[in-house]
This record gives C-alpha cells, sequence and structure tokens, in this order.
C-alpha cells in the first residue's frame, strides 16, 4: 500500500511502501545515487541508502523512520549542534567523490531543518538531496546556519544568535574566526534564494521578499 508523505517541505509525488520510499526521479539522479551509495560504503548512516528504480520508474530508497518539521522555528541548542556535526561528517565523507574537484565537497544545498530526519527531538539523517552539488562546503554550512538559527525572524535575539552560531561552527569544527566569513557566505545564500523562482508568483514574490528581509537581518544584527 502506498502512503503518500507528509511533514518537511516534500517534493509531490513521495509516498511510502514498507521501508522504502519511491520518489520521481530527480534531475541529479546520477549524483544523488552514486554519493548515497558512496556515504552507505563508508558506514555513513546520516543518509537514506539507494536501493533502485522502481517498476513505475521511481527513484526508491530506504525509509527513515523519524519525523521533519514542517517549517522554520526555534531549535534547541542541542539540535542545532548535533546538526553541524552531520554536516561535518557529510562533507568529510563526500570529499572524495569521483569526480569532485579538488577543495570542494558535495554540497547538500538545502541543509533546512525541514530536510533532516528527527529522532527524539534530534536530527540524526539527511534526506532530500535534490540540490546537492559540488561546491564549497563552508557556503553549505552558511545556509544551514542562517535556517537552523532562523536568522532574519525579527523574535530572535542577535546576542543569542551569535552564541548559537559559534556553537554550531565550534560543533563543525571551526572556531569563532570563520563568523565573518560565513556570515558573509549567509547573506550571499539569503541574496540567492530572494531571486529563486517557484511555481507561483505569489510565493516567488513572498519568497524573494523573506529573503532579502533575512539579509537584512544578518547585516544589522550578526555582527
Amino acid at each position: 500500500m502506498e502512503e503518500k508523505l507528509a511533514g518537511g517541505r516534500v517534493t509531490r509525488g513521495i509516498v511510502r511502501i514498507g521501508n522504502t520510499v519511491r520518489r520521481p526521479k530527480p534531475s541529479n539522479l546520477a549524483l544523488q545515487a552514486a554519493l548515497l551509495k558512496h556515504l552507505e560504503e563508508k558506514g555513513i548512516s546520516a543518509a537514506p541508502r539507494v536501493l533502485d528504480i522502481d517498476e513505475k520508474g521511481r527513484f526508491t530508497l530506504e525509509y527513515l523512520e523519524g519525523d521533519s518539521p514542517d517549517d522554520l522555528g526555534h531549535f534547541t541548542d542541542e539540535a542545532c549542534t548535533a546538526a553541524a556535526r552531520i554536516i561535518r561528517i557529510l562533507h568529510d565523507a563526500l570529499w572524495d567523490l569521483p569526480g569532485i574537484p579538488k577543495g570542494s565537497t558535495v554540497c547538500h544545498g538545502d541543509l533546512s531543518p525541514c530536510n533532516f530526519i528527527f529522532r527524539d527531538g534530534s536530527p540524526y539523517a539527511v534526506i532530500d538531496w535534490d540540490a546537492a552539488h559540488a561546491g564549497d562546503p563552508l557556503t553549505d554550512l552558511a545556509y544551514a546556519i542562517w535556517l537552523w538559527l532562523d536568522a532574519g525572524n525579527p523574535e530572535v535575539s542577535p546576542l543569542d544568535f551569535r552564541r548559537r552560531e559559534i556553537a554550531m561552527l565550534d560543533a563543525y569544527g571551526l572556531d569563532a574566526s570563520a563568523c565573518p566569513l560565513v556570515r558573509e557566505k549567509m547573506i550571499a545564500e539569503a541574496l540567492r534564494v530572494s531571486k529563486s523562482v517557484f511555481p507561483s508568483p505569489e510565493q516567488t514574490r513572498a519568497t524573494g521578499k523573506w529573503a532579502r528581509s533575512c539579509a537584512d537581518w544578518i547585516r544589522k544584527n550578526a555582527y
């Protein structure tokens, strides 16, 4: 029996059948299949195993038990630092994937909390690798810090943001001296997202406005 998956920001057409997830083939199918196999071969359990293409031509993955948040919000310090540690594990495991340029790794491309699986309140795996690409790991990390700490939300305390940012950097393996560069990358990522085009004009306008306001907030409050 097919069960439509809910939670997170799920791509249309994703269903669960038993212990598997079936979804339309992503545009980066070859890279996604290769990187997930690479992680499995290294014994990294922070991403689903790739299984096959099913009889309907759908990309088939291991189903990971747990929940994904529906949207951004406040996450505990422990959850944020756990996410940063997972990101470092993935970046370290994927730099040697064949075809990845020297100095780069495979970046997930959308390390929002909505693309993590949580169990008992803590993230333990990353899903939805549709935006995966070879790139700068610090850009991937900066995007994650922006969204995990909800930078741009007027209810977020700038002082608390800076404390939690340093904690995430430390969990990733960097010290506070990386903050200026990471913040520059956060702003650049927010501006990149502000130019994204979505299925409806309303969504495009709303996302653009939100992302630009996040970039402004980071400029004013993160230093």
